[in-house]
């Protein structure tokens, strides 16, 4: 059928675009990573605005497969859900080429959303660190610290208060 082809290939396409989209994400994500553990709070906020825009092209372009996959399928008189998935469009196509590259497609696309999903994770986990890291100095720096780190013998006849390394009041 020449008209389910063109609509397989556009299908193809956007999963294509997908594809490339995610590998670059994960690219920023990895950047994000090393932006995060040297503290680079600029380069943080620069690949941040990136990832962001990166993320409306990803869902503009899941549209589009959303689009194409609703017309291979209205085409080949199938109802259709809302969402389609590809892995469910596979099963009525022709072509045994097309089936081999939307499956394959379909694989890297899934690898990648797993490589994505653990980088997050981590470098949610590393940002989490850093700022209690920075709680940490800064309750360090204005005496907040309830608690001596080292033994020291209490001095019950001294009135005096500590010193703070960090003058809060001033």
């Amino acid at each position: 059928m020449e008209g389910e082809s063109v609509t397989v290939q556009a299908l193809i396409g956007s999963v294509e675009s997908l594809l490339q989209q995610h590998e670059e994400l994960l690219v920023l994500e990895e950047k994000k990573q090393l932006a995060i553990m040297k503290d680079d709070t600029n380069l943080l906020i620069e690949l941040t605005n990136k990832e962001s825009r990166l993320v409306k092209q990803i869902s503009e372009t899941e549209k589009r497969r959303v689009q194409s996959a609703r017309a291979l399928l209205d085409q080949l008189g199938i109802m259709s859900d809302p969402n389609p998935q590809v892995s469910d469009i596979v099963s009525y196509l022709t072509s045994a080429n097309d089936k081999l590259k939307l499956t394959e497609l379909t694989d890297r696309l899934v690898s990648i959303l797993g490589q994505l999903k653990q980088l997050n994770e981590l470098n949610l986990r590393l940002a989490e660190q850093a700022l209690e890291f920075n709680h940490f100095s800064i309750e360090l720096l204005t005496g907040s610290f309830e608690q001596d780190f080292t033994y020291s013998k209490p001095d019950a006849s001294s009135g005096k208060s500590k010193a703070n390394l960090f003058d809060s009041k001033a």
